[in-house]
């Protein structure tokens, strides 16, 4: 019931160890970091993340807001992605 709980706990942690273990690459989708703690718990966890902008849609100040909570986390921001759809 609670996704956050399950996010931060060490059994999700053993199993991206576990799936880095056995693949060249994962990759996980969360829902937007401004919107929802899912992408923070699970940045914080990942070897690197990307922040994704829809234009027209994500304002700068949103973007800053996600660079700042992820160095908080001590995230791994490689850069943000800019989508048009």
């Amino acid at each position: 019931p609670n996704p956050q709980e399950l996010l931060s706990s060490e059994r999700f942690a053993k199993l991206l160890s576990d799936l880095g273990q056995q693949f060249d690459m994962v990759i996980l989708d969360t829902p937007a970091s401004s919107e929802y703690a899912d992408a923070s718990a699970v940045s914080a966890r990942a070897g690197a993340a990307l922040a994704v902008a829809r234009k027209g849609h994500t304002s700068v100040a949103e973007l800053k807001s996600v660079k700042e909570s992820f160095q908080r986390l001590g995230a791994n921001l490689l850069g943000s992605v800019l989508v048009e759809f």
